[in-house]
């Protein structure tokens, strides 16, 4: 990733400038977004913008990096949960939050983008492969504890879990009207069967998710 950013020392700024060029992005999608458009959506010169990016795809990688920071808060939450269902019931209804939901338009476009562009498409490997790292942390003691019975390998649960979790929340990103916590519950109560749980009441864990 890039290290160009002289002022990356400025997180409140940065954050600033983010959270106003991803409706620059979501509008006009990235090749369609010109540091123009970033610059008058962000409120500053061409020369101010650059002491804190030097190009899109440092824009891009700082909101992936961001979302990373996010999720990888999530994710600590439930790192020590006594139930595998119930900590991937409160990750997949964080996804579902309001602040999330606003921000996966956005997030498709990176997903798009990472299709045509190595560099982004590298950040969001690594950013995948950290979560699925703790999911595959958490399938494994479950199986251990005796909560799942299956001989299906840690890491591969744990690839289907963020796949089945990248479906619905693409599926609600283009459709409002999805049922996203219904399918979810569905989903769930499938791999239940599908790996053998031992019979629990799944309900979202009560925690506080972090800002």
């Amino acid at each position: 990733m890039s290290t160009n950013q002289p002022n990356a020392d400025h997180p409140s700024k940065r954050d600033q400038i983010l959270a106003s060029v991803a409706t620059v992005f979501v509008h006009h999608g990235f090749k369609g977004s010109s540091m123009r458009d970033i610059c008058a959506a962000a409120k500053l010169s061409p020369g101010a913008l650059y002491r804190y990016f030097s190009s899109k795809d440092d824009i891009v990688e700082a909101i992936i990096a961001q979302d990373h920071a996010r999720w990888a808060a999530h994710f600590d939450l439930v790192a020590g949960s006594g139930s595998f269902f119930d900590a991937l019931d409160y990750l997949a209804a964080s996804t579902h939050s309001e602040g999330e939901v606003e921000r996966l338009p956005l997030w498709l476009e990176i997903s798009a983008e990472a299709t045509r562009n190595e560099r982004i498409a590298e950040a969001l490997r690594l950013h995948y492969e950290h979560l699925t790292g703790v999911i595959t942390k958490l399938a494994a003691q479950a199986a251990a504890d005796g909560e799942l019975n299956t001989r299906i390998p840690a890491r591969e649960v744990a690839v289907f879990v963020m796949a089945a979790i990248d479906g619905l929340t693409m599926r609600r990103a283009i459709d409002p009207e999805f049922d996203f916590r219904r399918s979810l519950r569905s989903t769930l109560m499938l791999l239940r069967q599908a790996l053998g749980a031992r019979a629990t009441n799944t309900k979202v864990a009560r925690r506080t998710p972090p800002p």
